[in-house]
């Protein structure tokens, strides 16, 4: 019986912590990665705006579902392991800008925004920026202590670099 006492005041410590420290974390994200892709800028935009191809490339990405579009722009599903995001297109400027904002998710708001640019012959300079606000304090220590606050971004472009690379 001493044991799971033990054990419950344990858990309460340590739950308690890393609520209490992922408070004191802001809420507010902002993470940057930027990469040259070795394709032309035609071949980088085709796969960062063709959606219902990404859950071929993209190593988190379990499948993509168009849903109804919203007066936002253009919106689909992504589904990652056990998370599902909608996601709506809300600015693009064809080859350079695409910014995309997540819809109704209870723990985080947020855009993500990709720009390309000609870097050379046959190459890209992409750059994506993730901006938001991360509600639960649970996961604000997830992502800060654990999971490293750029995974995301830096993940996404390593995964295009590799598509880009496969399809030459």
């Amino acid at each position: 019986m001493a044991f799971w006492r033990g054990l419950a005041v344990l858990l309460i410590i340590a739950f308690g912590t890393v609520y209490v420290m992922g408070r004191r974390l802001p809420r507010e994200h902002h993470a940057v990665a930027q990469g040259i892709v070795q394709a032309s800028q035609d071949r980088v935009w085709q796969l960062v705006d063709d959606t219902s191809t990404q859950s071929q490339w993209r190593a988190t990405l379990d499948k993509v579902v168009p849903v109804q579009d919203t007066v936002d722009g253009r919106c689909w599903v992504e589904f990652h392991s056990k998370t599902a995001i909608t996601l709506c297109q809300v600015e693009e400027a064809p080859k350079s800008r695409l910014v995309v904002r997540s819809l109704g998710n209870p723990s985080f708001d947020g855009t993500w925004t990709y720009t390309s640019r000609p870097a050379g012959e046959n190459a890209t300079e992409v750059t994506m920026v993730e901006d938001s606000l991360i509600k639960s304090p649970f996961n604000r220590f997830l992502g800060h202590y654990i999971l490293g606050e750029h995974t995301n971004v830096k993940q996404f472009l390593d995964d295009l670099q590799a598509e880009a690379i496969r399809r030459r």
